[in-house]
């Protein structure tokens, strides 16, 4: 019996066949897409029947030779069924890369079946795919002894034919994208990652199971949003209302298929990761988490983590740019649409999107919408402007807008804020020595670890902690536990923190100093404090800082210099006195007169007249447009570290850096960046500038 290997490890090519195949079908019939299963067949058969060509060994260990395993695997398309062979030839084809556009063909850096073998084909490249005889003898009798399949040893010259055979369906490809694909993608994925398949089986029975949403149908007064009636005849929601409403218990609510939950920061992510954890823990289904960090996490196992990455769970928390493939046509974008499509969206604190990201988020709201996806916007925060231009992405007819009226706002006037020339660490210590909770929240990171330094000369280790985006992953997850431990706390205790911890931290800490940002941001920090509202009437203080800048430092970073200042005028108009939310929208107002959309045709997947800007089996290879919108950003390893990362590939010790770092350290590889030992510690995290 002939045994070719799928993996390196030593999984056998039969073996991965049937479990490609068992979890397409099941992807098949779970998502009602009704594809003949004779495609799924031929798709699992044959795409990886390429690694039978012993260049496939090869080109691991020689990294100069040009090779694609799928490539290899169409010169046994005369085995599959005419009216398959298309559907088939180019599933197999693109299910690792694009077909055709894109790439850099001065250095093949993506390698398109098209640029091989049309545009720029050279003979070393047929040769490499063609290869001996052999290999492909050995093929024909896989397939004869394992599937019963009749095929004639492809000749030299029929491998040829099917190249240019191939060149010219390459030039019928019409605008789309191929949802077949995204099953077979789903299948390939799915079938790697269990490859035992009762593992497998036992899993997809915990997928594609629709939440049951009664845990949110309690009504309690706390929560006034809970004793809104949900409207059935409108697809969308706007929820619009302050921190501690229970916004996410109405949204969740409002959901009826399964729900993918979009926030900002990996701190909320997590936080509302745990939360529906303890909401459904009597609901037996995984619930998923995926952000850039969730692989060095303590609280998933390895199972989760892995379907985390997959299809069909009931609930995952995400960034919205996980999914932003799907606009920008990236790799793997036909399975992401299916696994989306129809299904519930809710995207939470809208307004921490600026520029660029909120034009993505935008275009990726009006793409989900035309999948079928219901979507339910909440936000605390959110211009007028924003309103309209979100409600005519939704539809108005069709969206529910939810908002509290005049009267339950009041109950929410929680802060008093005052405004101050700087940070006024005398008074911090002070109420952290009478037992008050102190949060701080600074623009940047060099800022939040200057005032962590300064005020741990005072504070016990064990009473202040630092927390920002570039602490290694380890770290940061053992970081936001301990928040959750101050949150706690009877006694005093001070938490300096980025922006990372604005929004749905579900934190109830006593007072707040923070620098000025944009008043959407300044309104979020402050709903961190005196959140549970244990009794109406009681008022906690917030410091706002002036926004100051000189050639050397600016405080109001990263955030545009007008709208801070603008935000710092309304607050200083109510300087020492209460925040009233009925007037909280006429100050966002004030700041946001407009909402200035930057436009982006890049950002969306389809032209002006309807049509897909791409061809089916085709993605689009090009990351200057993640790079813009800082999707793709760097990982940094501590310098003594290298050598054991790269053995491991030990998450935990990855250090998340921002675009524009890679001008001042040094690169291990094009994504990676070593991080000198001299600019890093444990808790202080990166301090470099």
């Amino acid at each position: 019996m002939e045994v070719i290997k799928a993996k390196l490890d030593g999984l056998t090519l039969e073996s991965h066949i049937n479990s490609v195949y068992k979890a397409a079908t099941q992807f098949n019939n779970m998502l009602d897409t009704n594809f003949d299963d004779n495609l799924l067949y031929y798709f699992s058969i044959l795409h990886d029947l390429g690694k039978a060509n012993p260049i496939w060994i090869e080109s691991f260990c020689d990294k100069s030779i040009v090779f694609r395993h799928e490539i290899s695997s169409i010169f046994f398309i005369d085995c599959v069924h005419k009216k398959y062979r298309h559907d088939v030839k180019m599933a197999v084809l693109s299910h690792h890369k694009s077909v055709k556009g894109g790439e850099d063909i001065s250095d093949f850096t993506y390698r398109s079946f098209y640029n091989l073998f049309g545009e720029i084909g050279d003979p070393k490249f047929w040769k490499n795919h063609i290869g001996d005889i052999e290999w492909r003898e050995r093929v024909v009798r896989f397939l004869k002894e394992q599937y019963n399949i009749e095929c004639e040893v492809p000749t030299d010259k029929r491998c040829n034919d099917i190249i240019e055979e191939t060149l010219v369906e390459l030039e019928k490809l019409k605008p789309g994208y191929s949802q077949l694909l995204g099953i077979c993608m789903m299948g390939d994925h799915f079938g790697s990652c269990f490859p035992d398949e009762g593992e497998m089986f036992r899993y997809f029975g915990k997928l594609f199971v629709k939440p049951n949403m009664s845990v949110y149908s309690g009504k309690d007064p706390r929560y006034p949003f809970s004793l809104v009636e949900s409207d059935p005849t409108k697809s969308h929601t706007l929820i619009k209302g302050p921190t501690g409403g229970g916004k996410t218990r109405m949204g969740m609510r409002r959901c009826k298929k399964r729900v993918f939950y979009l926030l900002p920061f990996q701190a909320s992510i997590n936080a509302m990761y745990k939360r529906f954890c303890k909401d459904f823990e009597k609901q037996d289904f995984t619930i998923g988490l995926k952000h850039g960090s969730r692989g060095s996490v303590d609280f998933m196992d390895v199972t989760t983590k892995k379907l985390s990455d997959l299809y069909g769970l009931p609930i995952t928390v995400i960034t919205p740019f996980q999914i932003m493939a799907i606009c920008l046509r990236l790799k793997g974008y036909e399975a992401i649409i299916n696994d989306l499509a129809g299904n519930d969206i809710v995207c939470d604190e809208i307004h921490t999107y600026n520029g660029l990201s909120k034009t993505a988020v935008y275009e990726l709201l009006k793409f989900l919408k035309s999948i079928g996806c219901r979507i339910h916007v909440l936000t605390a925060t959110m211009s007028t402007d924003m309103e309209i231009h979100i409600l005519n992405i939704l539809g108005k007819d069709d969206t529910q807008v939810i908002e509290l009226p005049e009267h339950i706002l009041e109950t929410f006037n929680r802060h008093r804020v005052h405004c101050i020339e700087k940070m006024d660490y005398d008074s911090i210590l002070e109420r952290y020595k009478n037992g008050e909770k102190v949060l701080i929240v600074r623009n940047q990171r060099s800022l939040a670890i200057d005032t962590y330094k300064k005020l741990n000369e005072s504070v016990d280790d064990n009473d202040i902690i630092l927390v920002h985006m570039s602490m290694e992953r380890g770290t940061r997850s053992i970081v936001e536990d301990k928040i959750y431990e101050f949150n706690r706390r009877k006694t005093g205790c001070i938490l300096v923190s980025t922006q990372v911890v604005e929004v749905s931290i579900d934190i109830n800490f006593d007072c707040l100093f923070t620098d000025c940002a944009d008043i959407c941001s300044l309104i979020q920090r402050f709903g961190r404090v005196n959140r549970q509202r244990e009794k109406i009437g009681v008022y906690k203080d917030v410091f706002v800082i002036k926004p100051t800048g000189n050639k050397f430092r600016n405080n109001w970073l990263p955030y545009d210099e007008k709208i801070v200042k603008k935000t710092y005028d309304v607050f200083e108009k109510i300087d020492g006195k209460i925040v009233k939310e009925s007037k909280i929208q006429s100050m966002i107002d004030k700041v946001h007169p407009h909402d200035d959309t930057i436009l982006r045709s890049s950002y969306c997947p389809v032209n002006f007249d309807g049509k897909w800007k791409s061809l089916e089996y085709c993605h689009c290879v090009n990351d200057s447009v993640s790079k813009e919108l800082e999707m793709v950003g760097y990982t940094g390893v501590c310098e003594s570290k290298i050598d054991y990362y790269v053995r491991t590939h030990d998450k935990s010790i990855e250090i998340p850096l921002g675009i524009g770092t890679e001008k001042k350290l040094r690169k291990y590889t094009d994504s990676i960046l070593i991080v000198p030992d001299s600019s890093y510690n444990e808790k202080l995290g990166y301090f470099g500038k």
